[in-house]
């Protein structure tokens, strides 16, 4: 491995402990891979060679999940904490560290392969998936979500785990200090398709120019026009001059039925409006995985789509809402003339929660109190719902005066009046309409003991009224949906199909007579929505779609196969063979695929790095007994338990660091390209 290009065959091994359990190389798609398979399933370096990285950290790995379950799949860890391939509760990839769960909108898709990569800086860690970011969790950061407020690691010390495995291929580790890396991912689906043409058909000159990909996969940072290229190329030779596919193509009908939902035209906003912004993106990131045009022999990563897309229109979310009889409170800021400095503050009066409240200062009883409501965008309002504190009677209004204003600094009254507080249910002050309104001041002109307090306020919307245009849209697109394909295994079920019917037939009914009110046909159409997404296909005649298809056309019927042709009567074997002439750095990238490589014990596939880990200027990793050889300054803790060196190794020319390497199935040794490091 190396990296910034420095050129192959620098990297030395030498024999050095090492851990690996339930855990082999497996030939999968053309190449070898190392697979887990879940509950203890791992490899690691022994004595802790490599635990954590530090900050301003790249780490990228490919992986091809092989299981749909939910159940917690962890893909690194180390004492640290954990990368999960299957974060507890959600299902998505995620991070745990200090027993706390964070996860990234992103499911990863069963029977595909994907590149993962995680960036870490100072209260932040930032997913990409095939070179693309997907989010950031932390403090900071374009995009984040404010949940992650400290420094993350990232463990490396363990591929896989000692109880909650990752299910699956993991292929091309690399770890680097942070930078901008050309994804191979567009290159690496060319070549799983390729590989699946070729186990069927010859196709001249297809072999050379995936030698030609796998030498370029052994680079760490290739050129993305090298990789453009080779893209192409493959391509010419797999399609023709209209870009048809010269074989033949997996089964797309089931998929092609369920894209019938997602409507058309003006129903598309409209629908994915009714459901939840993160339940939308999971949906979307579904359909976003999808390949056309697959081999025939990649039927299972058709099918492996399908159960993906219908797991997330499973988790589709209607949006729950207030009364849309009210401007929208998220709209909305509060304001107040003043406020009782004990968490009494404005904006509670906003939050939904009548167990809050504002209140303003208790030692201003004189005079008059005032919360002003402003929206951003011109509103038509026709009354204000004030709501009691719920506790106590201090500050209950009892003169007040409503003003309004078009530009939020002069303001106009339109109502005043007494009101006679008895209890703590919402009062209506209605007002006649006003239209264009930027902001709403309620004023305490008398409140009990001169003070002044609400729980909730909410101004009444004067264009509030039933939508009758987008339930006739969401109706008509629904109707366009047809209940059989053009083939036999792509018809919605009667129990989908009928419900949704029923549901038509009911929105029409309000149509017709323009029956209802603003909240129920906003109901209605989450209802129409709701049974547009629920339509499910008939089982296919083989029974259903295998939410587990198994990629490895050749299972091993062993549950534990030892993969060394000479069983070691070491309890604790190493993972993969390891025979005289394994480390023969000078074979790189001289064995074609599917020849074997002399002593190694393995075919090799052309991919002589298939498993990598390696850095240069990464963190060091190695723990402080005595050996470190960094001063305590340059020394970046993971926890206060294990003092694990984070500093960075540049000193002296670039360093490699423990690593894997996939098809000698050994861990290589913390040495550097030229110069000592410390040991």
């Amino acid at each position: 491995m190396e990296h910034g290009g420095h050129p192959r065959g620098l990297l030395r091994h030498e024999p050095r402990p090492r851990n690996g359990k339930n855990a082999e190389l497996a030939k999968v798609d053309g190449k070898q891979a190392l697979k887990l398979n879940g509950g203890e399933s791992y490899v690691s370096v022994k004595d802790d060679a490599l635990t954590t990285l530090g900050l301003g950290n790249d780490l990228r790995v490919k992986v091809k999940r092989t299981s749909a379950s939910t159940d917690p799949q962890v893909l690194f860890e180390s004492a640290y904490g954990t990368i999960m391939a299957v974060q507890k509760d959600t299902g998505k990839v995620g991070i745990t560290r200090e027993n706390h769960d964070y996860s990234f909108n992103y499911v990863l898709p069963v029977g595909e392969w994907v590149e993962l990569e995680f960036k870490n800086e100072f209260e932040v860690v930032t997913l990409y998936v095939n070179g693309e970011k997907v989010e950031s969790i932390g403090a900071t950061g374009n995009g984040s979500r404010k949940k992650l407020k400290a420094t993350c690691m990232l463990p490396v010390n363990t591929i896989g785990s000692t109880e909650n495995a990752f299910e699956g291929y993991v292929d091309d580790v690399r770890i680097s200090t942070a930078g901008e890396f050309a994804s191979t991912m567009e290159l690496d689906y060319a070549v799983v398709t390729a590989e699946s043409v070729l186990a069927q058909q010859d196709v001249p000159g297809l072999r050379a120019l995936l030698d030609q990909a796998y030498a370029l996969f052994l680079n760490a940072n290739p050129a993305q026009g090298d990789i453009d290229n080779l893209v192409a190329q493959i391509n010419a030779l797999l399609l023709d001059e209209e870009g048809k596919p010269l074989y033949e193509v997996a089964d797309y009908c089931r998929l092609n039925a369920y894209a019938q939902l997602k409507l058309d035209g003006d129903a598309v906003a409209l629908l994915n409006g009714l459901f939840t912004e993160q339940s939308v993106a999971s949906l979307q990131a579904a359909w976003g995985q999808v390949r056309e045009n697959l081999p025939e022999g990649m039927q299972s990563t058709v099918d492996a789509y399908e159960a993906a897309i219908v797991a997330a229109l499973d988790n589709l979310e209607l949006k729950t809402g207030g009364d849309l009889n009210f401007i929208d409170p998220s709209t909305l800021t509060a304001t107040a003339s003043d406020f009782q400095a004990d968490g009494s503050d404005p904006k509670n009066v906003l939050d939904g929660n009548t167990g809050t409240m504002w209140h303003s200062k208790w030692d201003i009883t004189t005079g008059e109190h005032w919360l002003t409501l402003t929206s951003a965008a011109p509103m038509g309002v026709e009354g204000i719902v004030y709501t009691p504190r719920q506790t106590g009677s201090n500050g209950n209004i009892q003169k007040y005066r409503i003003e309004v204003s078009k530009d939020g600094k002069t303001f106009t009254e339109v109502k005043s009046g007494d009101l006679d507080v008895k209890g703590t249910d919402p009062i209506a002050i209605p007002f006649d309409a006003q239209q264009d309104v930027k902001a709403v001041k309620l004023v305490w002109v008398k409140g009990a003991n001169g003070n002044a307090a609400a729980a909730e306020l909410a101004l009444v919307d004067a264009n509030a009224a039933p939508d009758y245009a987008s339930l006739q849209t969401l109706v008509d697109a629904a109707k366009a949906i047809k209940k059989d394909g053009s083939c036999k295994h792509d018809t919605f079920t009667d129990e989908t199909w009928n419900a949704l019917a029923a549901k038509l037939d009911e929105a029409a009914t309000v149509l017709k007579d323009q029956s209802g009110d603003v909240n129920s046909v906003y109901a209605l159409m989450g209802e129409v929505a709701q049974s547009v997404v629920d339509l499910r296909l008939d089982p296919k005649d083989d029974g259903s779609v295998d939410p587990n298809p198994n990629p490895n056309p050749n299972p091993n019927p062993n549950p534990n196969p030892n993969p060394n042709p000479n069983p070691n009567p070491n309890p604790n074997p190493p993972v993969g063979p390891e025979g005289p002439g394994s480390g023969n750095e000078n074979q790189s990238g001289q064995n074609k695929p599917g020849t074997q490589k002399p002593g190694s014990g393995l075919p090799q596939t052309g991919d002589n790095s298939a498993l990598v880990i390696g850095g240069v200027g990464a963190p060091c990793g190695r723990r402080h007994r005595g050996g470190c050889g960094h001063p305590p300054s340059q020394r970046a803790l993971s926890n206060s338990a294990r003092t694990t060196c984070g500093a960075l190794c540049t000193s002296g020319g670039p360093r490699i660091f423990p690593i894997w390497n996939g098809h000698r199935g050994r861990w290589g040794s913390c040495r550097s390209m030229r110069g000592g490091h410390p040991r």
